[in-house]
């Protein structure tokens, strides 16, 4: 959605190959996609909406459980703002300290059967992105949270013996 035509008739024209019509003619301006909605996919949609509400409470109930769990692991930074009331959880991210490391933290949950990955990127230093102009030094927040973030199993309707599990398989390869 946007409020600026211009915007809204460019995303158009993306979502249906990249092209729009001129004088009756099909005209290409740059690379699309093929990505408009199915029927199906609307009617689907909507009916999720319906259950929305459920999603995020049951997320939040979710997350409340790891944070309580979580509070006196060593290798996590307990870094408050990922615990704030009104935020939807739509993964739960944690910082590991700098003495872990993430991609063997990672491995290690995959390996003992929980689902994990990584938890952010530092955008800027990936190809795509590489002539964005960025001062020496900065945007280091970015840098060490895509060294040491991972993404914990989070669903809506997870119960507290399977949040201990991840908790305990995560104290375990941390240690």
């Amino acid at each position: 959605t946007s409020k600026d035509p211009e915007i809204l008739e460019r995303c158009r024209w993306l979502r249906s190959h990249g092209f729009h019509h001129v004088e009756g003619a099909v005209c290409f301006e740059e690379l699309g996609l093929s990505a408009r909605m199915t029927d199906i996919h609307a009617a689907i949609g909507l009916a999720q909406l319906d259950k929305l509400d459920g999603f995020i409470a049951g997320r939040a109930r979710s997350a409340a459980m790891y944070r309580e769990q979580l509070a006196d692991l060593r290798a996590v930074d307990h870094c408050d703002g990922i615990w704030e009331s009104n935020r939807v959880y739509q993964s739960l991210v944690i910082n590991l300290t700098p003495d872990q490391d993430r991609n063997r933290v990672v491995a290690s949950l995959r390996e003992k059967g929980i689902d994990s990955t990584i938890g952010t990127f530092a955008i800027h230093q990936h190809k795509p992105f590489s002539k964005c102009r960025i001062a020496d030094g900065g945007l280091a927040g970015s840098i060490s949270a895509a060294k040491q973030s991972i993404t914990l199993p989070l669903w809506c309707d997870m119960d507290v013996s399977i949040v201990s599990r991840v908790v305990q398989t995560l104290k375990e390869v941390t240690n």
